[in-house]
């Protein structure tokens, strides 16, 4: 089997001349200067820094007519109008198009009731001059000959006949009595507290059991029984006797401090527990566990070696001047 190679730090310092010498001879190909024939509009490219006579590579650079050319508007909003400015320039308008009125928005102009109808001033000043002049369009008036149900007062408003709204003044809705009834007529059996309401016929009946809600303990409870006091109206609880069993408890809820010195006897504990005083058992149990533990050790350990071994094979050696200069394509 062929041994294994490493680079060791003289075989890291010749490979680290070459590497070098490479990156260098491979910087002296790029370009390192241009020129520009403006004449022939030739772009010349050098690999050397002083450029001769013959470019290395060349470019011609099509004539191109730019009059009329608009440049570009500095500090442009987008989606604006724009319009010629002093000079003859391209300038934003700072009026966004979503500002600008289409003729869908505005509508069909020959389509108003006006008699003006070229452009919409001349159709807005006709309606100015009708409403100045009173026309029978533009007079308002107010009634109160109809009165909604149920209200003190209607108020209705029309412009030129035509409704445009109606303003109901309420009725005043003050109590005039009140009283505690029970089971009063037309009502369900119980409490209430009756209010007479001026300007409205019917009293109004309020159920008094409703206001509050009425809670009442639970008669013989499996765990925590509550009471009330019927004089101060205080609650309290009390556990039922024998009621908390093993869900009812948390984990870990009995410590030792709770166990009552003297009380654990030998039939409360588990059978590994009553082998762990059993001294005979419990010593021939660790040595057996021991020994076990200790065959582990060994299995893995040959194991751990076996792969070392592998690994290794027949060692390992330095990789000579030779194979380095050959990655580079030098020959020694």
């Amino acid at each position: 089997m062929a041994k294994n190679k490493y680079l060791d730090i003289a075989g890291l310092q010749i490979y680290d001349t070459l590497i070098k010498k490479s990156i260098t001879d491979g910087d002296a190909k790029a370009l390192k200067s241009f020129k520009f024939d403006k004449d022939t509009r030739t772009l010349n490219f050098y690999k050397s820094e002083t450029p001769g006579t013959t470019p290395d590579f060349m470019m011609i650079l099509p004539e191109q007519d730019l009059t009329g050319f608009i440049e570009k508007i500095q500090n442009a909003t987008k989606d604006n109008l724009v319009i010629i400015g002093e000079g003859g320039i391209v300038v934003d308008s700072n009026v966004a198009l979503s500002d600008i009125a289409t003729k869908t928005e505005i509508g069909d102009i020959s389509q108003l009731n006006t008699t003006a109808k070229t452009d919409l001033v001349s159709a807005v000043n006709e309606v100015k001059t009708a409403i100045a002049a009173g026309g029978e369009a533009g007079v308002i008036t107010i009634t109160t000959d109809v009165t909604t149900d149920g209200v003190l007062k209607s108020y209705t408003i029309k412009q030129g006949g035509v409704l445009i709204g109606t303003i109901d003044i309420p009725k005043d809705l003050v109590v005039s009595s009140g009283s505690v009834v029970k089971n009063p007529e037309g009502q369900e059996a119980g409490t209430y507290i009756k209010l007479v309401i001026a300007n409205q016929e019917e009293a109004l009946f309020i159920n008094v059991g409703t206001l509050v809600d009425i809670y009442i303990v639970e008669e013989n409870a499996t765990q925590i029984q509550l009471a009330i006091n019927p004089t101060t109206r205080e609650i309290s609880a009390t556990i039922v006797s024998g009621s908390v069993g093993t869900t009812e408890l948390a984990d870990n809820a009995v410590t030792t401090v709770k166990i009552a010195d003297a009380n654990v006897t030998l039939a409360k504990l588990a059978a590994d527990a009553k082998a762990a005083f059993d001294s005979a058992g419990a010593a021939s149990t660790a040595e057996t566990n021991a020994k076990t533990y200790a065959d582990g050790l060994n299995t893995a350990m040959d194991n751990r070696m076996n792969a070392v071994e592998e690994k290794i094979g027949n060692g390992y050696e330095a990789i000579t001047e030779s194979e380095i200069n050959a990655l580079f394509g030098v020959t020694s």
